[in-house]
């Protein structure tokens, strides 16, 4: 509850609904909670999405730590590269460079060194 009332910007006690349930352990233990481990794994993210603070975040985001003492500590093996994207949504980094350039989007700094990542990430992967 508390990582969700600091992402989320509730304050204690305010929300009304479950605040945990059988399916969220259940989920946490299968799925591995924000504990990823393997090799060539990219992980990209957008900090614009107010939900990206459950997920796996690069050490600089203010959610990094958000899940210390409560068993969602932020894990990540040596083969894990995470790529979180400023000023966007998850999901931006799967369009092609440059698609919205033609109705006057272009794409930030952030975006282009995502798409540089992740090209860079998929070689080294396929080599």
């Amino acid at each position: 509850a508390q990582v969700w009332t600091q992402a989320f910007g509730m304050k204690q006690g305010t929300y009304g609904g479950p605040t945990r349930n059988s399916g969220g352990p259940v989920a946490n233990t299968r799925y591995g909670a924000r504990h990823v481990e393997g090799i060539n794994i990219t992980n990209p993210n957008g900090n614009c999405d107010p939900w990206h603070a459950l997920s796996v975040v690069n050490a600089t985001d203010p959610f990094f730590e958000s899940g210390e003492g409560t068993g969602s500590e932020q894990r990540t093996a040596e083969g894990v590269t995470v790529v979180e994207i400023d000023g966007t949504a998850h999901c931006r980094d799967m369009y092609a460079p440059g698609v919205f350039e033609s109705i006057g989007i272009p794409d930030t700094s952030s975006v282009q060194w995502a798409h540089q990542v992740i090209s860079q990430k998929v070689a080294e992967y396929i080599s």
